[in-house]
């Protein structure tokens, strides 16, 4: 009997992927401000263990915006084209309530007893959950969220294809950090709430097989093989809340309760992707011609032969992609 044993995916990863279906944005299983910042409109910088770290904000035109958090800071060397960070914001996108993904139930716990028994997730949420998914997530706001984000703009996103080699070059060749291309993300908005949620993520699945052989002695007349695979969710918790949210479970609401806390973040991402282009070559004999159809001409004709670049890794297609992957455009740079 053998049992095969399965790493699940750590909890800001499992809470992120879960809730990707409210099209808020990135869900950060640290909404509160990384020693970096609060998160801003226009802010360059990467996700790390569900935490927004900020490197540096593109709007040089707002103090409170800078980022000291490095040393050596970012110089921006191009200021941004006039009006591309212009905000549409929304009130109330998430009023206060429990917001389960796909596969998560909640069931409020009405006796007090069990609110106060224990010092486990439910405890903590009020609430017990199911999770009959092989991973899930839930979002608790005890407060209404407000969001924030720019309107598309193209301009931006050429400036931001333009200069996007340099922000990973900062990050990796004067702050030394062991980090990818596309991670360098810029923020477009947000959905910001106070600091009374709770956050929590289902993700332990455990599986199981078996199996054993039976045969008669000294031959293999009667051979007998016999398996079985189960799989079952255990439904293992983790989670967390905000520095508040106990004392706002308890009626008591502070009257300098700021709403700093991101729990989405929208980005803009780009991508490289290897583009193939085919060149055509007017007078090439018949003989030098792939199988297109009907390439060539008639007899005596000089035909047209289609082939590939001879480096073809010399051109990129460089695609900038909201938060879910959506191409929002297409701009073909040749690579010096």
């Amino acid at each position: 009997m053998f049992r095969l044993h399965r790493q699940p995916p750590a909890p800001d990863e499992i809470y992120s992927s879960s809730l990707q279906t409210f099209r808020l944005g990135h869900a950060l299983w640290y909404p509160e401000p990384h020693g970096s910042g609060e998160p801003q409109i226009g802010d360059v910088g990467f996700i790390r263990e569900g935490a927004f770290v900020r490197l540096f904000n593109l709007d040089t035109t707002t103090p409170e915006k800078k980022v000291v958090y490095w040393d050596p800071p970012f110089q921006v060397a191009e200021p941004l084209p006039p009006g591309v960070l212009k905000t549409d914001t929304r009130r109330r996108p998430l009023a206060p309530d429990h917001y389960c993904s796909h596969g998560v139930q909640s069931k409020t716990l009405s006796a007090s007893a069990d609110i106060t028994a224990g010092s486990d997730v439910a405890a903590t949420l009020s609430a017990k959950y199911t999770c009959s998914a092989s991973q899930g997530a839930v979002l608790v706001l005890e407060s209404e969220a407000h969001a924030e984000s720019i309107f598309d703009n193209r301009a931006l996103k050429k400036y931001i294809i333009r200069h996007h080699h340099t922000w990973h070059a900062y990050a990796r060749n004067d702050l030394f950090r062991d980090i990818k291309a596309e991670d360098i993300v810029m923020i477009s908005g947000w959905v910001k709430t106070e600091d009374d949620w709770v956050v929590a993520a289902f993700g332990n699945t455990s599986t199981s097989t078996s199996g054993s052989v039976e045969g008669r002695a000294g031959g293999v007349a009667g051979l007998k093989a016999e398996g079985s695979h189960t799989s079952s969710v255990t439904g293992a918790k983790m989670h967390r809340h905000g520095e508040r949210y106990l004392d706002n479970a308890s009626g008591l609401r502070p009257a300098d309760a700021k709403r700093d806390q991101s729990v989405f973040v929208k980005r803009l991402k780009v991508r490289r992707r290897l583009l193939v282009l085919w060149k055509v070559v007017a007078g090439a004999g018949y003989d030098l011609l792939p199988y297109l159809g009907d390439a060539r001409g008639g007899p005596g004709e000089e035909g047209t032969m289609v082939r590939g670049l001879e480096h073809p890794d010399e051109m990129d297609t460089i695609e900038l992609y909201d938060e879910l992957c959506i191409p929002l455009g297409r701009i073909t740079e040749r690579i010096s």
